[in-house]
């Protein structure tokens, strides 16, 4: 049997109280790299255009229209696609070391966790965009279908308009179906090393029967999780030192408690559910 909300939520932070500091270790790195990454794309990007600041606002227009040349264009989305990847990256990395908190395994050092999941990314990448493409299929067709008629000066009145919007309605409803069906489809990839369609199936098969069972537990941990933060936030509108304080508790609330507890609810059903469907290695 499934565990209950509560017994996951009780689960969830006996993970966390165990193994904080290995999770939140994860947090400091991810935040050092990308703050490298972004004193890099500045540096480029100034060594790129060669400019120095405007001294006065006329030149302002010169300076933007220097943002739309191919060679900054090409810079900007190498940098893109290095920053995606280098998230998935750290987001197998993640989930290892979640499964590894969860099951109680050993714990190993982030180099090693990172040269572990280096083989796996660009099954990551591959099962999220094949995963994203049939889910969200049917919806990005309806939308280029309604740019296109869009520009080509169709109105309401055209029967293709109704057709695209039953198409969007469609698209919206499958685009919520197939996004549940695959939710442990990138937990399969980091934890178990499948392929990239293997990945899909082995997540279909574990929401198989158990859609609302699943759903309604994520939801409960999220909404604990969430709940603090937006009050803390909420309270951020105080004047005077009691805003800056709760602004300071909701920094912190974020950072070392609501990033690294993130996976764990869905890493701890992902192995409830495999031991459920005898697929547990």
């Amino acid at each position: 049997m499934l565990l209950s909300p509560e017994d996951l939520i009780k689960r969830m932070v006996q993970v966390y109280r165990l193994h904080w500091a290995s999770l939140l270790r994860y947090v400091g790195v991810t935040f050092g790299l990308f703050l490298l990454l972004g004193i890099f794309f500045i540096v480029g990007a100034l060594l790129l255009l060669g400019f120095a600041l405007p001294e006065n606002s006329a030149d302002l227009p010169r300076l933007f229209q220097s943002f739309f040349t191919l060679p900054f264009i090409t810079f900007a989305v190498v940098f893109l696609i290095a920053a995606i990847l280098l998230d998935t990256w750290l987001g197998i990395a993640v989930i290892r070391t979640t499964s590894r908190a969860v099951q109680n395994e050993e714990k190993i050092s982030i180099g090693k966790e990172m040269k572990q999941s280096a083989p796996l990314l660009w099954k990551s990448v591959g099962s999220a965009l094949l995963s994203g493409l049939i889910a969200g299929g049917p919806l990005l067709l309806s939308l280029l279908l309604w740019a296109i008629f869009k520009f080509m000066g169709f109105g309401a009145e055209n029967p293709m308009t109704y057709v695209i919007i039953l198409l969007g309605i469609y698209g919206f409803f499958h685009l919520i179906y197939f996004g549940l069906k695959f939710v442990f489809s990138s937990l399969a990839v980091g934890i178990d090393h499948v392929g990239v369609v293997e990945s899909l199936k082995k997540s279909s098969t574990l929401m198989q029967d158990r859609w609302w069972a699943v759903v309604g537990r994520l939801f409960c941990a999220g909404l604990v999780l969430l709940i603090p933060y937006y009050l803390f936030s909420f309270l951020i509108e105080i004047d005077g030192f009691i805003g800056i304080f709760f602004g300071l508790v909701t920094f912190v609330y974020y950072i070392g408690v609501l990033l690294p507890m993130s996976f764990i609810p869905s890493v701890i059903l992902y192995h409830e559910l495999k031991k459920m469907h005898g697929h547990q290695k």
